[in-house]
């Protein structure tokens, strides 16, 4: 009798032990990986008279002043618009040599002699060829608008107004406007240190063909 409750004893021991046994513990919940978000996407180039942005569909902008270092605007033109096609320019009677890089119709240009004091690059957009974002001014016109735009956002200086042998009438104004100061090792000839630089708009007839900044002085100076 005595084994019996010996044995009923172990019987409930054990079976209370079994059933006081944690279960299996959950698996940790599995994590999603995060989601890159996409980069922004470039919508538009806007040139002014110190510098230019890269506009974003995200509505930012990337800001690059032409006195600053060339390599910064060209890795950020190269990413924003893909890689450029590369151009080294040989001294002409206009022009001294310089580099150029571009993309259709944008170009930016470096180791350009007559350029402003402390610039470093210049910027230029013109209707020659396909670009793949709007160009602007700092002001809204926009390459390929119409020259009376031009004059109804009354521009900072008109540089010229020349009515060709056909009876089309060119107009070159500027925007965005600051002084001019020729490079101290450079001189140019009709160059006196008040010729305004800025952003300019170039037009033939109708239409706007240039957006450009910084290197339209020496180029008139110098032919």
């Amino acid at each position: 009798m005595r084994n019996y409750w010996v044995a009923a004893a172990v019987l409930i021991l054990v079976s209370g032990c079994a059933a006081t046994q944690p279960g299996s513990l959950p698996e940790p919940p599995v994590e999603a990986p995060a989601t890159e978000q996409p980069a922004p996407i470039a919508t538009g180039i806007e040139i002014g008279g110190t510098g230019f942005s890269i506009l974003f569909d995200d509505d930012s902008a990337e800001d690059y002043a032409y006195a600053s270092d060339p390599a910064e605007a060209l890795g950020a033109l190269t990413v924003a618009l893909g890689d450029p096609v590369v151009t080294d320019v040989a001294l002409q009677h206009c022009e001294p040599e310089h580099h150029l890089a571009a993309w259709g119709g944008l170009t930016l240009g470096t180791d350009y002699k007559w350029l402003p004091e402390g610039q470093q690059f210049f910027l230029r957009a013109d209707t020659s060829s396909a670009i793949a974002v709007p160009v602007t001014t700092t002001n809204g016109l926009e390459l390929g608008g119409s020259i009376a735009d031009v004059f109804a956002a009354s521009p900072d200086y008109l540089r010229f107004a020349y009515e060709d042998q056909s009876g089309t009438t060119s107009y070159e104004v500027y925007f965005d406007v600051q002084d001019y100061v020729p490079p101290s090792d450079v001189t140019l000839p009709g160059a006196n240190g008040t010729t305004p630089w800025g952003a300019v708009a170039l037009s033939q007839g109708d239409d706007v063909t240039r957006i450009s900044a910084s290197d339209e002085f020496s180029n008139h100076a110098n032919c």
